[in-house]
């Protein structure tokens, strides 16, 4: 690949700045799983198409629309841009649930440096070109390769993402959508909003885009499907249907996946399963370009992702918060304390967030960005104790968004992109298409559902036709003197938040080194988390069984094998709730072991201290995944990129 030169036209040649995807789901909520080819069919999985693949850009050389439709659920992507060649799409459930997306990650290790501790760490390495930082060692190599073939940190994050899809189907691929964050190395930053959105009736979902050639981005990721990988279980996953879908995209571009015989395969699948996506439904999804939420933050430029993300604007008023206190010579469970009420004062604004096309949202996050805002929240914290919800202002009950992956990428002339994804819970909807071994996401799952519930849903996020639910992403840049200082997002839902501020607090303001600020234990504060993972991964069971019992009193004869009705989804998603205001006050303290063997958890004094403030503890038998790239901005290692991928995961980043 010819190696591009920088320039100011970085956006208008190397980013396609008009591209849109869209996913779409049916408006009635079906749990019948479409039957997968033997080919497609993971292990483990009793049967059901749950097979997860993400095409990470797709495009022409003239632009034009690109629409991208998935099968048994709907989504649409559709780029309108003459100028970029590349874009991602997302794929949206019409079961009601939304949709999953795949992303592919290939991490390769340039350095190992030795941490504090003295060990050698592959999640940690320094380089002085570019670094990519994913949650799959293959995908960070594979986006590395493309920065050294000369690609820029779109063309990177682009191919990484492909790579997700295709090595962990189950948190994203070309079923689901998210945000992508870029900064130029000339200072221009944009947010490229491809969360999946309502069809006029039901929801959508959308991705992104970029440059190089498609065959070159799809390549790789498309011999993974093919050939399969057998990276953790010793065992051989052929997607040789998504390796199809793959290989037509990277010789006839994105035109044959929006408006060719993808396309047209997908919403045949989708309506004959119920849903109700239509071609033209693709052409309607548009990716959003917006501005991105900038505050100072401990001296440093935050640059951040706005609503609907809602991740971005918690994070910049936790650490605001968290500012106005000194950060030595405070004891850990005070710090800890201060941190958690910080949280719940963000959550509670979080539930006045929605989609700005649809929802006033800019004296809520223009007060979430505000130093004086925050100042005045800092008073209101007391060091002493915590309270009930109901002190925090929340009035609202929250949606919980699950399974997501993360991709960091900072190049050679220091463009950078920070780019999260998700098909929402584990495998989106559990569904996959037939023909084109794609992924559906349930993305459906985030907007607030209208129930008797107390407290009610919030009415910022209710569901209407073509609207983008409220997500937690957080992709952020950190900005000193000019320069690129930090960049990080993660996985984990409405975690998210929590995670990043922590990761954040820990090296910027603790002075950490990035990787032990990555690994240090971390505290969530939400709801019941094994109950409410528990609901989600065992809905369609809990939802059949009442379904047949309704059914079989009424009128056993008006059974329907094809699932539930959507009622029964409700009753169910009604329960959760109340399930959830069960524990209003839990903070969880991370307390488990890694597949590598790595102990993450508190000492029992800080959980005592903390006991005695008010706190009711529980263990987090799993955490949130977090990338973290860092550039030493002065001293003699100026311009040193070091790299960190979440241990708590096993990946491992690549540079050169």
């Amino acid at each position: 690949m010819r190696a591009k030169q920088a320039s100011p036209s970085f956006w208008s040649k190397e980013l396609s700045t008009g591209i849109s995807w869209n996913v779409y789901a049916a408006p009635r909520a079906r749990s019948e799983r479409m039957k997968c080819s033997e080919e497609s069919l993971p292990q483990g999985i009793e049967g059901e198409g749950i097979y997860r693949l993400r095409i990470s850009s797709l495009g022409s050389s003239t632009g034009g629309q690109i629409q991208v439709a998935s099968a048994l659920t709907g989504f649409i992507m559709r780029r309108d841009s003459a100028t970029m060649k590349n874009l991602l799409f997302s794929v949206c459930s019409a079961s009601g649930q939304g949709f999953p997306i795949l992303f592919l990650s290939l991490v390769f290790l340039a350095l190992s440096p030795k941490t504090a501790d003295g060990a050698v760490r592959g999640e940690r390495i320094i380089a002085r070109n570019g670094v990519v930082a994913t949650d799959e060692t293959k995908c960070s190599k594979i986006g590395r390769d493309m920065l050294v073939q000369g690609g820029h940190a779109v063309d990177a994050a682009v191919a990484a993402t492909l790579c997700l899809g295709v090595i962990s189907p189950a948190y994203s691929g070309l079923g689901g959508g998210g945000f992508m964050l870029v900064r130029s190395a000339e200072g221009d930053a944009k947010v490229f909003d491809m969360r999946e959105m309502a069809p006029g009736r039901a929801f959508k979902v959308r991705l992104l885009s970029l440059h190089s050639p498609w065959e070159s981005l799809v390549k790789t990721s498309e011999n993974l499907a093919r050939k399969g990988s057998d990276e953790d279980f010793d065992e051989t996953l052929r997607l040789r249907k998504l390796a199809d879908t793959l290989a037509a995209i990277a010789r006839r571009g994105m035109d044959v996946f929006y408006n060719g015989s993808i396309a047209q395969s997908l919403a045949r699948e989708i309506q004959k399963e119920g849903g109700i996506i239509t071609k033209e439904d693709f052409q309607k999804y548009r990716v959003i370009m917006r501005k991105p939420l900038v505050a100072d933050v401990w001296g440093y430029n935050m640059v951040t992702a706005p609503p609907p993300a809602s991740g971005g604007a918690m994070i910049i008023l936790i650490l605001k918060i968290l500012s106005n206190y000194k950060a030595n010579g405070v004891p850990t469970p005070l710090r800890i304390h201060r941190a958690v009420e910080a949280l719940k004062y963000a959550l509670a604004l979080r539930t006045n967030l929605g989609d700005p096309e649809f929802v006033n949202v800019t004296k809520v996050v223009a007060d979430m960005i505000s130093t004086s805002f925050a100042e005045k929240v800092k008073n209101w914290i007391n060091d002493n104790t915590t309270f009930n919800p109901s002190h925090y202002g929340s009035k609202r009950s929250q949606v919980y968004d699950h399974g997501t992956t993360h991709i960091c990428v900072v190049d050679s002339r220091r463009n950078v992109v920070t780019l999260t994804t998700s098909l929402n819970n584990h495998y989106g909807s559990g569904l996959v298409s037939q023909s084109t071994g794609i992924y559906l996401n349930n993305q459906m799952c985030d907007f607030s559902l209208p129930t008797s519930s107390i407290p009610p849903p919030s009415p910022a996020n209710l569901i209407q036709p073509y609207k983008r639910p409220l997500s937690s992403m957080a992709p952020a840049i950190f900005l000193e003197g000019g320069k690129v200082k930090a960049v990080i997002g993660a996985a984990g839902g409405l975690l998210i938040p929590d995670a990043v501020s922590q990761v954040l607090n820990n090296h910027l303001n603790l002075k950490m080194d990035p990787y032990d600020a990555v690994k240090a234990p971390r505290f969530y504060h939400t709801v019941k988390l094994r109950t409410i993972h528990q609901y989600l991964s065992t809905r369609h069971i809990w939802s059949n069984r009442m379904h047949s019992s309704v059914r079989d009193e009424a009128n056993p004869s008006s059974y329907c094998s094809k699932g539930p009705c959507e009622q029964c989804h409700l009753i169910i998603y009604q329960i959760a709730i109340y399930i959830m205001q069960l524990y209003p006050n839990v903070l969880y303290l991370e307390n488990f072991t890694s597949r590598k063997g790595e102990r993450y958890r508190y000492s029992r004094y800080i959980m005592k201290e903390l006991r005695k403030k008010g706190h009711i503890l529980q263990n987090a038998s799993y955490g949130t995944v977090c990338q973290f790239e860092i550039q030493r901005v002065k001293g003699p290692n100026a311009g040193e990129l070091v790299a960190v991928s979440d241990p708590r995961k096993g990946g491992y980043p690549s540079g050169y």
